[in-house]
């Protein structure tokens, strides 16, 4: 409009350009009048920034003034682009949303049991759902990085379950030495509804490592022989002090440690499988008892160990006095399932005869005799 149409009040030198020949402008977001020059030049000063065009007296967000419509529209449509990128594709998301929506109902059918237990994991998961689907059934809206944080959440859960109701664990009352563990993990996944940091997965899924430790663990406490190698077998005593001193110790369970307390775990439970469940003491009693030349002893295809008299070798069939299981042989000729017990006086072949026997012997120690 004219500067002689402009109340006097109004005329103030904001851009510099002002005179009694400029042009003026009523932004009509905010009813400012501006100097259409200089705005133009404040508009395309500011174009390097992704943001709408704003007042420059207010600051409202200019929208709706025609006269600056290409510079509208421009700003528009980059702020557009920008929201895709922070926000993530609304397609993409409503996919993500349907995959987390059907792997939510998996984990909690599959969390029923542990649920007894560890009531964290479900108030964990429907906090998780609410975030999914409103309470009229709808989906909410989520940004791509409040879906990437929940699909982590979702997938360490499930982690979690794989490892406490796996095949071989039975939940028997909530005096499980893995328990404690379990609502550490639940914790931290509860911290913060809506986002889970790289570094926070990277903490969790150590802590989930100690947990498959503790759980394997708990299997083998659980076996009928534990209570008698943890009293009696030295090796196994020792393999267990470690086990416990890396697994309920507070300090960070590296790649280092979780490889270790395998690798202890696996020998523990050969120790075990190997059906001596007598200290090293009982057994060399039991052997000069005895008083068999190597060769005598054998074990069932569980591992029980039993002996064969006068040559040694099996000439009947008989049942494990432990599992049932066949032992013996025929004619000499052990059962395919069943093994020379070179644990118990270090034999590898049976004694049924002076020519088999002799490989149970160092040849060069027998000259030295």
């Amino acid at each position: 409009m004219p500067a002689q149409c402009v109340p006097e009040e109004l005329l103030d030198v904001f851009f510099g350009t002002e005179s009694e020949d400029a042009r003026y402008v009523v932004l009509n977001d905010c009813g400012h009048i501006v100097e259409n020059d200089g705005m133009e030049q404040w508009l395309e000063q500011n174009e390097w920034q992704i943001s709408y065009k704003l007042c420059p007296k207010c600051k409202t967000a200019i929208k709706t003034t025609q006269r600056y419509s290409d510079y509208i529209k421009r700003a528009i449509k980059d702020v557009a682009q920008v929201k895709i990128k922070a926000n993530g594709n609304p397609k993409e998301i409503r996919e993500k949303m349907q995959e987390m929506k059907h792997l939510w109902t998996r984990l909690y059918s599959r969390s029923g049991v542990l649920i007894m237990y560890c009531p964290q994991i479900g108030i964990l998961l429907r906090s998780i759902k609410t975030r999914l689907v409103s309470k009229k059934g709808k989906m909410h809206h989520i940004n791509i990085f409040e879906a990437g944080s929940l699909t982590s959440k979702l997938q360490l859960i499930e982690q979690l379950l794989d490892i406490c109701c796996g095949e071989n664990v039975v939940l028997h009352n909530s005096g499980e030495i893995f328990f404690p563990q379990v609502n550490f993990i639940l914790r931290a996944l509860s911290r913060d509804a809506d986002f889970i940091a790289n570094q926070e997965i990277d903490d969790i899924s150590r802590e989930m490592d100690r947990l498959a430790r503790i759980v394997e663990f708990s299997c083998i406490k659980k076996s009928s022989q534990f209570e008698h190698y943890s009293a009696n077998n030295s090796v196994a005593k020792s393999l267990i002090d470690t086990i416990e001193k890396h697994v309920f110790d507070c300090k960070q369970f590296t790649k280092e440690n979780n490889a270790l307390v395998k690798d202890v775990l696996r020998e523990l439970n050969d120790t075990m499988r190997s059906g001596i469940a007598i200290s090293d003491r009982e057994k060399k009693e039991i052997l000069r008892a005895m008083d068999f030349s190597k060769g005598h002893w054998y074990k069932c295809p569980n591992g029980h160990v039993y002996a064969i008299g006068e040559c040694g070798g099996a000439v009947e069939e008989s049942k494990c006095n432990e599992c049932g299981a066949k032992i013996g042989g025929r004619n000499h000729a052990l059962l395919n399932d069943n093994a020379v017990a070179t644990e118990m006086d270090g034999a590898t072949v049976g004694a049924w005869s002076a020519r088999a026997n002799l490989l149970n012997y160092n040849m060069d120690d027998l000259q030295n005799f």
